[in-house]
């Protein structure tokens, strides 16, 4: 059941407001007279959504939302007001409303519009904080990937670099996220140009490396490539790209992965569709 937290300071309307919303609604509704006292009681309860009066005395319903949000409250937040000019309702959505519902009218109407929007706005935020669990989540599994890996978006920005890749280039994160113009690249090989995982998103590119292609299907590849560290020891390595999907299966992006095979046995390389390179 969520707890509403109702501020109105008309004492009939109050009582009437919060019958109708726990009948209608089936809400547990906290109904309180004034601003202050509402803040009072938000101190030692949690609510779910508070619905409140703008015209009330001493601190009108756009100074509490303000005080509200200032506090880094996250609440959902209703103005209920029978004052109906629009700079009103302007600034209570500036402040951080998420609805203004007019008095008047038909009340069964008017109350069950703010059940609606009660509910409506509670599901937003619970959805909200379950897909910031998601992307923790996912973020979490993409920095403990054991290979160094990163993922640019359509634009060639980055928006993805792990862990593995900060150990690998010594680069953080937090230098690169954002970047485009080939930044990756300047990283990796001292200089900005196209590389492997650019093919993803505009497969005429050139690129200028020595690719032996191992497997290539339907926009994914791995791909063998010789290197020569700075203290002159060469290294062989595999280079997995594949596209970044999003909705309706829209590529919105491409990975990359990097993995040290130096001396291991590698399979045996299959042909697959011709890759745009020119090998230096």
């Amino acid at each position: 059941m969520f707890n509403v937290l109702l501020v109105e300071d008309d004492p009939i309307l109050l009582d009437v407001t919060k019958m109708s919303l726990e009948k209608m609604g089936g809400f547990m509704v906290t109904g309180v007279l004034d601003a202050t006292a509402a803040l009072r009681q938000m101190c030692t309860d949690q609510y779910s959504a508070i619905v409140s009066d703008y015209d009330m005395p001493g601190m009108n319903g756009l100074d509490f939302l303000k005080n509200v949000r200032s506090s880094g409250n996250t609440t959902p937040f209703i103005i209920f007001t029978g004052k109906g000019r629009e700079e009103i309702a302007i600034r209570a959505y500036e402040l951080g409303a998420d609805h203004y519902i007019q008095k008047g009218g038909d009340a069964r109407s008017t109350y069950y519009e703010i059940i609606q929007k009660i509910n409506t706005c509670i599901e937003k935020k619970q959805m909200g904080k379950k897909l910031e669990r998601i992307r923790k989540l996912y973020t979490n599994i993409f920095n403990h990937l054991p290979d160094p890996t990163f993922v640019i978006d359509t634009s060639g920005r980055t928006i993805g670099w792990n862990a593995a890749m900060e150990k690998l280039t010594g680069v953080p994160a937090r230098d690169m996220m954002g970047k485009g113009d080939y930044a990756y690249s300047e990283v990796l090989y001292g200089e900005r140009r196209p590389v492997l995982i650019d093919l993803i998103r505009d497969p005429a590119l050139c690129i200028k490396d020595d690719y032996q292609i191992i497997t290539c299907d339907d926009g994914f590849f791995t791909a063998e490539k010789k290197i020569v560290a700075a203290d002159g020891k060469q290294y062989t390595v595999w280079v997995k790209v594949s596209p970044l999907m999003g909705e309706q299966n829209k590529i919105v992006g491409a990975i990359a992965s990097i993995r040290d095979v130096t001396g291991k046995k590698l399979p045996k390389r299959r042909s697959g569709r011709p890759v745009n390179t020119a090998a230096v």
